[in-house]
C-alpha cells in the first residue's frame, strides 16, 4: 500500500552498544531506540511513498558540540538511501554511494 509500512514485516537489527558492533562490510548496526526507529520509518512513509522499507539500521552517529547526528542505512523494494538526522534528509546512495559524501 502506498504510505502505508507493515511493520510485521520489516527486519529488526541487534542491538549493539559501540563496545560490541558486529561489522557488516564496513558498516556496523549501531544501538538504537524505538522511538529513534519509528521517527525514521515514519520519515520514510512521508518522504518515499511508493517503497515499502525492507531494512532500516543506523550505521553511524556522531556528536558536533551539543547536537547529535545519526546516519541510517535504509534499503526498501526500490532504493537504497541514507538518512541523516538534526535535521532529517533523504540522500540517494546512488547519488551518494559513500555515506561520508552525503553527511
Amino acid at each position: 500500500m502506498s504510505g502505508h509500512l507493515n511493520l510485521q514485516r520489516l527486519p529488526v537489527p541487534p542491538y549493539i552498544g559501540r563496545e560490541g558492533n558486529v561489522a557488516l562490510g564496513i558498516e556496523a548496526v549501531l544501538k538504537t531506540t524505538e522511538q529513534e526507529r519509528q521517527h525514521i520509518l515514519s520519515y520514510m512513509v512521508d518522504q518515499a511513498l511508493n517503497e515499502n522499507v525492507e531494512l532500516a539500521q543506523k550505521v553511524y552517529s556522531e556528536q558536533i558540540h551539543s547536537v547529535r547526528h545519526d546516519i541510517w542505512d535504509i534499503h526498501t523494494n526500490l532504493a537504497r538511501w541514507w538518512v541523516i538526522t538534526n535535521p532529517t534528509y533523504l540522500y540517494s546512495q546512488i547519488q551518494f554511494p559513500n555515506m561520508d559524501l552525503a553527511s
